[in-house]
Protein backbone atom coordinates (compact mmCIF):
# COMPACT_ATOMS: atom_id res chain seq x y z
CA UNK A 1 0.00 0.00 0.00
CA UNK A 2 2.56 2.61 0.54
CA UNK A 3 4.19 2.13 -2.71
CA UNK A 4 0.79 2.52 -4.14
CA UNK A 5 0.18 6.15 -2.29
CA UNK A 6 3.42 7.29 -2.97
CA UNK A 7 2.65 6.15 -6.97
CA UNK A 8 -0.42 8.04 -6.95
CA UNK A 9 1.27 11.18 -4.90
CA UNK A 10 3.89 11.40 -8.28
CA UNK A 11 1.19 11.22 -10.43
CA UNK A 12 -0.17 14.31 -8.75
CA UNK A 13 2.45 16.39 -10.55
CA UNK A 14 5.80 15.04 -10.51
CA UNK A 15 7.81 13.67 -7.48
CA UNK A 16 6.58 14.43 -4.28
CA UNK A 17 8.88 12.87 -1.01
CA UNK A 18 6.81 12.27 1.71
CA UNK A 19 6.74 10.02 4.51
CA UNK A 20 3.90 7.62 4.42
CA UNK A 21 2.78 5.04 7.42
CA UNK A 22 0.28 2.48 7.03
CA UNK A 23 -1.36 1.53 10.22
CA UNK A 24 -2.90 -1.73 11.23
CA UNK A 25 -6.08 -1.88 13.53
CA UNK A 26 -7.53 -4.60 15.12
CA UNK A 27 -9.64 -6.28 12.90
CA UNK A 28 -6.69 -7.46 10.98
CA UNK A 29 -8.44 -6.23 7.91
CA UNK A 30 -8.88 -2.86 9.14
CA UNK A 31 -6.47 -0.34 7.55
CA UNK A 32 -5.70 3.49 7.81
CA UNK A 33 -2.81 5.43 6.00
CA UNK A 34 -1.41 8.61 7.09
CA UNK A 35 0.83 11.07 5.40
CA UNK A 36 3.37 12.12 7.47
CA UNK A 37 5.02 14.65 5.61
CA UNK A 38 5.44 16.70 1.55
CA UNK A 39 8.52 18.05 0.41
CA UNK A 40 8.13 20.88 -2.69
CA UNK A 41 11.06 21.02 -4.94
CA UNK A 42 11.18 22.84 -8.02
CA UNK A 43 13.89 22.31 -10.72
CA UNK A 44 15.65 20.03 -8.61
CA UNK A 45 15.95 22.20 -5.55
CA UNK A 46 14.31 21.98 -2.16
CA UNK A 47 11.64 24.83 -1.54
CA UNK A 48 9.90 23.51 1.39
CA UNK A 49 8.24 20.95 3.23
CA UNK A 50 4.85 20.18 5.65
CA UNK A 51 4.63 17.91 8.74
CA UNK A 52 1.37 16.67 9.41
CA UNK A 53 1.03 15.85 12.91
CA UNK A 54 -2.30 13.20 13.89
CA UNK A 55 -4.03 12.36 17.06
CA UNK A 56 -1.83 9.42 17.54
CA UNK A 57 -2.72 8.25 21.02
CA UNK A 58 -6.24 7.05 19.74
CA UNK A 59 -5.68 4.81 16.86
CA UNK A 60 -3.88 2.04 19.50
CA UNK A 61 -7.61 1.91 20.22
CA UNK A 62 -9.01 1.73 16.60
CA UNK A 63 -10.38 5.18 16.79
CA UNK A 64 -10.40 7.91 14.30
CA UNK A 65 -7.81 9.58 12.53
CA UNK A 66 -7.61 13.55 12.67
CA UNK A 67 -5.36 16.02 11.72
CA UNK A 68 -4.00 18.25 14.46
CA UNK A 69 -1.17 20.15 13.18
CA UNK A 70 0.27 20.84 9.72
CA UNK A 71 4.14 22.78 10.18
CA UNK A 72 5.73 24.69 7.16
CA UNK A 73 9.48 24.58 7.33
CA UNK A 74 11.44 26.58 4.62
CA UNK A 75 14.71 26.35 2.71
CA UNK A 76 16.41 27.75 5.89
CA UNK A 77 15.72 24.78 7.49
CA UNK A 78 13.24 26.07 10.45
CA UNK A 79 9.79 25.21 11.31
CA UNK A 80 7.19 28.26 11.25
CA UNK A 81 4.50 28.11 13.17
CA UNK A 82 1.86 25.38 12.83
CA UNK A 83 -1.84 25.27 11.77
CA UNK A 84 -4.02 23.92 14.08
CA UNK A 85 -7.03 21.85 14.07
CA UNK A 86 -9.75 21.48 16.38
CA UNK A 87 -12.78 18.32 16.67
CA UNK A 88 -15.96 18.35 18.06
CA UNK A 89 -15.88 15.40 20.80
CA UNK A 90 -13.38 13.28 18.36
CA UNK A 91 -12.68 11.38 21.20
CA UNK A 92 -16.25 10.68 22.19
CA UNK A 93 -16.65 8.88 18.48
CA UNK A 94 -16.94 4.67 18.77
CA UNK A 95 -14.38 2.78 16.92
CA UNK A 96 -14.58 2.72 12.86
CA UNK A 97 -16.62 0.31 12.16
CA UNK A 98 -19.02 0.50 14.73
CA UNK A 99 -22.36 -0.22 14.04
CA UNK A 100 -23.97 3.16 15.95
CA UNK A 101 -24.33 5.10 12.91
CA UNK A 102 -27.32 6.75 10.81
CA UNK A 103 -28.49 5.43 7.26
CA UNK A 104 -26.06 7.68 5.83
CA UNK A 105 -23.40 6.44 7.89
CA UNK A 106 -22.51 9.00 10.39
CA UNK A 107 -22.79 8.44 14.33
CA UNK A 108 -25.74 8.36 16.33
CA UNK A 109 -25.09 6.38 19.33
CA UNK A 110 -27.65 3.75 18.46
CA UNK A 111 -26.56 0.19 17.91
CA UNK A 112 -28.50 -1.26 14.64
CA UNK A 113 -26.08 -3.98 13.92
CA UNK A 114 -26.73 -7.67 12.76
CA UNK A 115 -28.80 -8.75 16.06
CA UNK A 116 -31.10 -6.23 15.49
CA UNK A 117 -34.46 -7.87 16.19
CA UNK A 118 -36.36 -6.94 13.21
CA UNK A 119 -36.09 -4.55 10.47
CA UNK A 120 -38.66 -1.94 12.46
CA UNK A 121 -36.12 -2.04 15.09
CA UNK A 122 -32.81 -2.11 12.87
CA UNK A 123 -34.42 1.21 10.44
CA UNK A 124 -35.80 3.01 13.57
CA UNK A 125 -32.08 2.51 15.33
CA UNK A 126 -30.29 4.05 11.97
CA UNK A 127 -32.06 7.74 12.34
CA UNK A 128 -29.81 10.73 12.71
CA UNK A 129 -29.85 12.15 16.17
CA UNK A 130 -29.38 15.95 16.04
CA UNK A 131 -27.26 15.72 19.38
CA UNK A 132 -24.43 13.59 17.75
CA UNK A 133 -24.21 14.85 14.28
CA UNK A 134 -21.22 17.40 15.02
CA UNK A 135 -19.20 14.46 16.41
CA UNK A 136 -15.52 14.79 14.76
CA UNK A 137 -16.24 17.38 12.60
CA UNK A 138 -13.57 20.14 11.83
CA UNK A 139 -14.63 23.20 14.17
CA UNK A 140 -11.77 25.10 14.42
CA UNK A 141 -8.69 26.19 12.52
CA UNK A 142 -5.91 28.26 14.54
CA UNK A 143 -3.50 29.93 11.76
CA UNK A 144 0.15 30.48 12.15
CA UNK A 145 -0.74 34.01 12.69
CA UNK A 146 -2.92 33.00 15.68
CA UNK A 147 -5.91 34.07 13.86
CA UNK A 148 -8.85 31.26 13.91
CA UNK A 149 -11.55 30.41 11.69
CA UNK A 150 -14.40 28.45 13.77
CA UNK A 151 -16.76 26.28 11.84
CA UNK A 152 -20.43 26.09 13.15
CA UNK A 153 -22.66 22.95 12.08
CA UNK A 154 -26.25 22.93 12.32
CA UNK A 155 -28.26 19.57 10.83
CA UNK A 156 -29.81 18.26 7.69
CA UNK A 157 -33.11 17.67 7.17
CA UNK A 158 -35.54 15.96 5.04
CA UNK A 159 -39.32 15.97 4.25
CA UNK A 160 -39.99 12.65 2.64
CA UNK A 161 -38.45 9.20 2.60
CA UNK A 162 -39.48 5.90 0.93
CA UNK A 163 -41.22 3.49 2.72
CA UNK A 164 -39.70 -0.17 3.05
CA UNK A 165 -42.39 -1.24 1.38
CA UNK A 166 -40.74 0.77 -1.62
CA UNK A 167 -44.05 0.09 -4.15
CA UNK A 168 -46.05 2.41 -1.47
CA UNK A 169 -45.92 5.68 -1.40
CA UNK A 170 -43.69 8.33 -0.49
CA UNK A 171 -43.84 9.17 3.44
CA UNK A 172 -44.08 13.00 4.15
CA UNK A 173 -42.82 14.58 6.94
CA UNK A 174 -43.97 17.84 8.71
CA UNK A 175 -42.32 18.45 10.48
CA UNK A 176 -38.89 17.75 8.83
CA UNK A 177 -36.78 15.12 10.28
CA UNK A 178 -33.02 15.13 10.90
CA UNK A 179 -30.95 13.50 8.30
CA UNK A 180 -26.93 12.01 8.42
CA UNK A 181 -24.52 14.29 8.82
CA UNK A 182 -23.81 18.15 9.56
CA UNK A 183 -23.58 21.15 6.74
CA UNK A 184 -21.88 24.38 7.18
CA UNK A 185 -23.92 27.10 8.74
CA UNK A 186 -21.45 29.90 9.94
CA UNK A 187 -17.88 30.83 9.74
CA UNK A 188 -16.49 33.24 12.17
CA UNK A 189 -13.33 34.38 11.62
CA UNK A 190 -11.08 36.64 14.00
CA UNK A 191 -7.75 38.43 13.11
CA UNK A 192 -5.37 39.15 16.09
CA UNK A 193 -3.84 41.91 14.33
CA UNK A 194 -7.45 43.64 13.91
CA UNK A 195 -7.08 44.81 17.57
Amino acid sequence: PESEISAQLSALGGAVPGEVHVLNAHPEWVKSAKLDSIAVWRNNMYVKSFKLQYNNGNIVNNQRLALTEIKEKGRNNKFNSPFQFAYYNLNLLPGMNSFKVDHWGFYNNSYAGPSSISSQFYYSDRDAQAQYTTYGVLNKVIYPTKGTTDFIWESNEYGASVPINRTDPLIIHSPKLVAGGPRLKKLIFTDPSAG
